[in-house]
């Protein structure tokens, strides 16, 4: 309908003055074919009701307009009538401010995606495709404003009305899982997973099993990955891995998927596999700087420190400013030894980042390496000020104390440390220590003899366990027997 009103119109202003008009057959042509591929002819599943549709037609009403008010206004009939032409320009006038003023009050809807969204769903009948696609845009606003709640609720009612809608299926689950309600997340996953596949959960006992079989596009293969970070959240790092292969067998260039498998084989530390994973995720997009980050981690875990420097400096060129890659490389430096580099590193960083208690941390660990006991401790206390339960801040300020002569301060540094954390077996090896360096022996053998009893699991295999025990044999007493004297 819409296309044989314009038509008519066409056809009426072409001889509205007895003569065939280039300017408006132009200008109308323009708004006709701009207009075409939008006008929903062939129907599809898209609406066609955004404003940004109009702005190219728009260019030809424009056109006509300005023509059909130089027409009107140097016609002869009208100069014979004698209506003067400032009356036609003070209704030209009148419109433009009309539209101007039209322009400016829908231009305020465009300040924030919020605004934007939420206005444009106002106007949008509810259920239409319109609504759901204007409801999902606002519900990723909200998620962007951490309003997770909001977005919940919103992106609910689409999937409860166009379940079909797989975008707003998978920001639903996504919501769930930021929120950390995880079984609801996986429900509304696994019931995308049903749409795109043959429906494989038979019982109650098998709801929670991985759906397999053939994608036919990549949304498929984006939603096995969040399916595989969702199980790494979780715990449930088998099944994450699977997802992740899932979703690489669907998409072999998704690097995200790389990444998860990475970081699930850094987490069973399966190193060599991995390493596979990163450096394919890096290949596949090589300014991915969160791969970069992970397979520096790994190169650490390998004892290949030298790599791991190189793979962050790597990553430092593509992103020099980012927090995560100046701590790791910085931290690589203190690996390595070179204290001075590592100092010069983490400068920068709180420059950059004056509110990270890591990045204070560690130069104030940079600066105790190089000697520097006053400067180390200044950065330590600005660290203890952003992060008060830090208990390795403590620690280390015990061990500044320790070697200024300090004891009793030293003492007190190492017990907020054990307080803040109980199984901080450092922390708890100098508080022991402490107290028999102060001579008080039973003290120290009742504290390294509780440390035992205490945290027998966390110290079985590990060396800490032989210098306890080590340290009561030269007190000249048992793990198990009182304090009597010392050797």
């Amino acid at each position: 309908m819409g296309i044989f009103i314009l038509m008519g119109f066409l056809c009426w202003a072409l001889f509205k003055f007895n003569r065939p008009s280039k300017e408006t057959l132009f200008s109308f042509l323009w708004i006709l074919f701009t207009l075409l591929p939008v006008l929903n002819i062939v129907p599809t599943p898209w609406p066609s009701v955004w404003d940004r549709f109009l702005y190219l037609p728009s260019v030809g009403l424009s056109i006509w307009v300005g023509w059909f008010v130089y027409g009107v206004i140097t016609h002869a009939r009208v100069r014979q009538k004698g209506i003067q032409a400032w009356l036609w320009g003070i209704t030209g006038f009148i419109f433009l401010v009309i539209f101007a003023g039209m322009t400016l009050d829908r231009n305020k809807d465009w300040r924030d995606n919020l605004t934007l969204w939420s206005k444009t769903l106002e106007k949008q009948p509810v259920g239409a495709s319109s609504w759901a696609i204007s409801g999902n845009n606002l519900a990723e606003a909200y998620m962007q404003r951490g309003e997770i709640e909001d977005a919940v609720q919103l992106l609910e009612k689409i999937h409860t009305l166009r379940p079909s809608f797989f975008a707003a299926g998978m920001n639903l689950g996504n919501a769930y899982a930021a929120m950390g309600n995880s079984k609801r997340a996986l429900q509304v996953y696994n019931g995308l997973l049903s749409q795109s596949y043959p429906v494989l959960v038979n019982s109650e006992q098998e709801e929670n099993k991985l759906l397999t079989g053939k994608a036919e596009t990549y949304r498929s293969a984006k939603l096995f990955y969040n399916l595989g970070v969702l199980y790494r959240e979780m715990g449930e790092f088998e099944k994450a891995g699977e997802a992740f292969q899932q979703s690489l067998s669907l998409n072999p260039k998704n690097h995200f998927a790389y990444h998860g498998l990475g970081k699930i084989y850094l987490k069973k530390k399966a190193y060599h596999k991995a390493e596979e994973a990163l450096r394919a995720a890096v290949r596949i997009k090589p300014d991915f700087v969160k791969g970069y980050n992970v397979l520096g981690q790994v190169h650490v875990h390998l004892g290949e420190i030298e790599k791991a420097r190189e793979v962050y400096e790597t990553a430092m060129n593509i992103r020099p400013e980012n927090k995560y890659l100046i701590q790791n490389l910085g931290g690589v430096y203190i690996l390595l030894g070179e204290f001075q580099i590592a100092a010069e590193i983490f400068q920068r960083g709180v420059q950059l980042f004056p509110e990270n208690a890591s990045l204070h941390y560690n130069l104030g660990l940079s600066y105790q390496r190089l000697g520097e006991l006053n400067l180390a401790k200044a950065e330590y206390q600005k660290a203890i000020d952003l992060d008060p339960q830090n208990p390795e801040i403590y620690n280390n300020m015990g061990t500044i104390s320790e070697l200024e002569g300090e004891s009793l301060k030293a003492l007190r540094w190492y017990q907020e440390a054990v307080n803040l954390r109980s199984d901080y077996i450092r922390a708890q090896i100098n508080v022991g220590r402490m107290y028999i360096k102060m001579d008080q022996y039973r003290k120290g053998a009742s504290h390294y003899q509780s440390v035992l009893k205490e945290y027998q699991g966390v110290l079985e295999g590990r060396p800490e366990k032989d210098y306890i025990v080590e340290q009561l044999q030269t007190l000249g007493v048992s793990p198990e027997q009182p304090f009597l004297t010392k050797k």
